[in-house]
């Protein structure tokens, strides 16, 4: 009788496992938005931020916070060094890419798109950091495929 009692717990203890992994996946595809670059198991595999910015002062900047919070990054001084960077990576070598919108070479906007275009950019959260705080900025961001944007 022992050994029926523990395989019924055991196989309890299987089907809590299972129901609760079930209503956990539930639980976090219900809460994820269907655009999310986290659905479909398509989680970034580093904390690696790519840093799309010109402007050595604001690179300084950046450098210390991520130095200062162990977070490892990659600069990129253009867009088209932004386009290179993503796509000479495997999905998941960059977690975010954070886009200054205007460079020389080729503008944040520009990039957003082109990046768009890689099999492992498609799903990639790009944010666009500027300084301008013109009328439509945020429109063509969201044209450009830009998912959000913080000021400097």
């Amino acid at each position: 009788m022992h050994n029926n009692s523990t395989t019924n717990n055991s196989n309890n203890n299987n089907n809590n496992s299972h129901q609760k992994s079930a209503a956990a996946s539930i639980a976090s595809s219900a809460l994820l938005p269907s655009s999310s670059p986290f659905r479909d198991n398509k989680i970034p595999t580093s904390r690696r931020i790519l840093l799309a910015e010109d402007n050595i002062i604001n690179q300084k900047v950046m450098v210390s916070f991520f130095n200062k919070r162990k977070i490892p990054f990659e600069i990129a001084t253009n867009g088209a060094q932004a386009i290179e960077a993503v796509h000479s990576h495997a999905f998941g070598y960059f977690s975010l890419v954070l886009m200054d919108l205007f460079m020389p070479v080729c503008d944040g906007f520009k990039a957003a798109r082109e990046i768009r275009k890689l099999e492992v950019g498609e799903d990639l959260p790009i944010v666009a950091v500027t300084a301008s705080i013109k009328e439509g900025i945020m429109q063509q961001c969201v044209d450009a495929g830009i998912d959000d944007y913080i000021s400097k």
